[in-house]
């Protein structure tokens, strides 16, 4: 299984990613939402939950957004 990472927890050029990211409205409101805050950090914990979080596509499309903007790297 893939380890999941916030890319929040490395360091230069991924800072400015997620500073980036961040200007994004959309990614702003997934990222304050509390349910996806404790997405995430269940995500950060296990890995394999990000499997079991796939499964709702509404958190499935939020998870690939922030995929996309480089805040969650897979790898």
């Amino acid at each position: 299984m893939n380890q999941c990472r916030l890319a929040t927890q490395s360091a230069g050029s991924q800072e400015e990613i997620v500073q980036n990211a961040m200007k994004d409205p959309e990614v702003q409101r997934i990222m304050t939402d509390p349910i996806m805050q404790n997405i995430l950090q269940q995500m950060q914990s296990d890995p394999k939950a990000l499997k079991d979080h796939l499964k709702n596509p509404m958190i499935a499309d939020k998870i690939q957004k922030l995929i996309d903007a480089g805040i969650i790297r897979l790898g």
